[in-house]
């Protein structure tokens, strides 16, 4: 026969049970039900955002300065066979330039300028040819030599373009200002888990209110200044500021909302073939209008120029990383803690117009908590394409494992296991390109427009975490150097 105190024990421990299942929607936060999956991602999101509008822009400028070389290959054996022709030739220049061989490109100008020194896009060309070779004041004379000349006025504005980029690499400090506005919708911005249920201890319960699938538009604002310094020796060396800020303004759900500001202090070393580049960074994530994680970062990356198609690089990133308990994650103040990752990859150009990077990396992040740390192995595969006329796609496949140190007592006696995959896709092309090269004022040169889609998918042994989203956005940007 039990003792009373037993069964007053019993009672109380059952009452405490079926309130907890019964209020688990209401705390879900707390134990890790669907909108956790918000915090947890917030930073890798961020990092996300950074990167794609980094490659974007790298691509939207590469891009454009392709332009004045596409057309179709020429071989040498064609040359070979109408040495005279000289539109055979200046594609053949063409063809030098988008296979890398600017020295060669720049003696084949040099003997077509012999014959027709008065075409003014083979002038360009080869002041095109010896910009890339860092020759700033012949590349200068040669364009202010022709740009008086009559011509088309889309040539002349091209000529007026590389004679402001000539000046602006003669400077030491270089200032450059990339701003953008888009709009975005999610399908699952919360990252609900697919099985419409919290998981907890003691059992599961469905999701109620907040807690299900919200589809939500956002509007995105991003801005970024760059201070960019030349320690001399052409070049070579670098000093560089920068300071980003992001917003992503929920339209439904302000509560999941997301702001950004960082900070990045950094230099360039060349010490061919090796370049080493190490930075410091300071940033800060708001969640919910309330402060989320507050970092500081330290890092550096190292590339080896093995040959011209094959660039090996590896990277090095500590941060020391503190979180704030927020409405929608009480809990998360118990992710704060260091966390390191170590990368190796290769970019691999791939005839004229693509290029490919494959990463591996290793990360391990460290918490108050051992159910919050966690080592991360991570594969990306990022794919650039060039399609003419300025426009540009970029591809991007990424998986990850994440394994976590414990079991979180509040949520199951399994240790969690999380796997995920990201697929996205980019194209932009700039604005002149696509309202079919109209004649434009000059503020609406180097302004791009793209747009994105992307599909995210996690898979997870504990069910609170399996989940998936698409999403899909466009996006205006502006590039200013000065």
């Amino acid at each position: 026969m039990r003792h009373p105190c037993q069964n007053t024990a019993v009672r109380v421990t059952l009452a405490a049970a079926v309130g907890l299942l019964l209020t688990a929607p209401v705390f879900g936060p707390v134990f890790g039900q669907g909108a956790e999956n918000v915090p947890n991602t917030t930073i890798r999101s961020e990092e996300e955002r950074t990167e794609e509008r980094r490659r974007a822009a790298a691509a939207a400028r590469e891009a454009e300065q392709r332009r004045l070389l596409e057309g179709r290959d020429v071989s040498f054996e064609e040359v070979l066979a109408r040495p005279d022709d000289i539109d055979l030739n200046f594609r053949f220049a063409k063809t030098q330039i988008r296979r890398g061989d600017v020295k060669g490109a720049q003696g084949t100008l040099e003997r077509l300028l012999l014959i027709a020194p008065q075409r003014v896009d083979i002038r360009l060309l080869y002041a095109i040819v010896l910009f890339r070779l860092d020759n700033m004041l012949e590349a200068e004379r040669e364009i202010e030599a022709v740009i008086s000349a009559d011509m088309p006025d889309s040539l002349r504005r091209q000529l007026e373009g590389y004679l402001d980029q000539i000046k602006l690499r003669q400077r030491k400090t270089r200032f450059s200002f990339l701003g953008s506005f888009g709009w975005q919708y999610d399908w699952n911005r919360n990252g609900a888990p697919e099985s419409g249920e919290l998981e907890t201890i003691i059992g599961r319960a469905p999701l109620v209110g907040n807690s299900n699938r919200a589809r939500d538009t956002s509007f995105q604002y991003f801005g970024r200044l760059s201070v960019t310094h030349d320690l001399g020796f052409q070049e070579l060396h670098k000093l560089y500021f920068s300071i980003s800020a992001y917003s992503g303004d929920q339209v439904k759900r302000n509560d999941l909302s997301v702001a950004s500001l960082s900070g990045r202090l950094g230099g360039s070393i060349d010490l061919n073939p090796f370049t080493i580049s190490p930075y410091v960074e300071r940033r800060q994530i708001r969640l919910s209008n309330e402060p989320f994680i507050n970092g500081f970062a330290g890092g550096v990356r190292v590339d080896y120029r093995h040959n011209r198609p094959i660039n090996l690089f590896t990277r090095f990133r500590a941060e020391r990383q503190k979180y704030f308990g927020i409405d929608e994650s009480p809990a998360s103040n118990l992710r704060t803690g260091p966390e390191f990752r170590t990368g190796v990859g290769a970019d691999i150009v791939i005839g004229a117009d693509m290029r490919v990077t494959l990463e591996y990396s290793r990360a391990r992040k460290e918490a108050r908590t051992k159910y919050f740390s966690y080592f991360a192995d991570e594969i990306t595969v990022d794919h650039t394409w060039l399609l003419g006329k300025g426009a540009f796609l970029l591809s991007h496949f990424g998986w990850r494992l994440d394994q976590y140190d414990d079991f979180d007592p509040l949520v199951s006696t399994r240790t969690r296991r999380d796997m995920q995959y990201r697929a996205r896709l980019t194209i932009g092309a700039p604005l002149q390109t696509i309202l079919l090269d109209a004649e434009l004022p000059q503020f609406f040169s180097n302004m791009t427009v793209s747009a994105t889609g992307e599909y995210y998918r996690a898979t997870s042994n504990i069910t609170n975490f399996q989940y998936s989203n698409r999403r899909f956005g466009v996006n205006i940007s502006k590039r200013l150097d000065f």
